[in-house]
């Protein structure tokens, strides 16, 4: 599982990810919640980190449909 933080980073800052030693943290737009073409968006770039939403459920990502 990994730690969502929603921050507003402006209109062209949709994700970013840190690693860390035993967690993954992942810093998302606040427009994930309701945006679906952002929603997408951060899906692709976060399973190319391998990183499954669906499986991680701790953000908005994991429960949307």
């Amino acid at each position: 599982m990994s730690t969502p933080v929603i921050l507003d980073l402006g209109p062209k800052h949709y994700v970013h990810t840190v690693e860390l030693v035993d967690d993954t943290v992942c810093v998302l737009t606040p427009r994930v919640a309701s945006d679906k073409s952002i929603q997408a968006i951060v899906r692709a770039y976060l399973k190319k980190k391998g990183i499954d939403c669906k499986q991680c459920c701790a953000c908005p990502l994991g429960t949307a449909e």
